[in-house]
């Protein structure tokens, strides 16, 4: 089973690509400390397609501390010396906001704002081969901005 939890902030802003074949992903880091010595912070590499890549682009920032749930996702590739270099990134699946709207929006801009529920992001089980993304607001969320995308 390939399996990954991380919790950390985004130590970057995501950047978003298009491949080849025309399909939107993004790249973004995130910040994890270690578990036993809280003075040692891996920068872990995320690649993330399809539409959580979308949900990156618009609501996810470099600070934003976050959960991720993916996998890990290995690739190699020739270098100039024609070395052969192996790298590895995680491919989240679900991604939660774990600090609330108003403490975002105040590392982000001077304003104060109220409570906000935070954002989740997690695919659900659809019976057809494809998803498509439904956005859903929270019956107390106080934004126009959906705080829970559902697959």
């Amino acid at each position: 089973m390939n399996k990954v939890l991380l919790v950390g902030r985004i130590s970057s802003t995501p950047l978003m690509f298009e491949s080849k074949n025309l399909k939107t992903y993004a790249r973004a880091t995130i910040a994890v400390n270690r578990e036993f010595s809280k003075d040692i912070t891996d920068f872990i590499s995320l690649t993330i397609f399809g539409n959580t890549a979308e949900y990156f682009k618009k609501y996810v920032n470099k600070g934003d501390l976050l959960s991720i749930d993916g996998s890990i996702q290995t690739s190699n590739y020739k270098n100039d010396k024609g070395e052969i270099v192996n790298s590895f990134s995680v491919v989240p699946i679900a991604v939660k906001h774990l600090e609330p709207r108003s403490i975002v929006l105040a590392r982000t801009t001077s304003k104060s704002n109220d409570d906000y529920n935070t954002a989740i992001y997690e695919p659900k089980a659809n019976n057809s081969n494809h998803q498509q993304a439904t956005f859903s607001e929270d019956e107390n969320s106080k934004d126009d901005v959906p705080w829970e995308l559902d697959l």
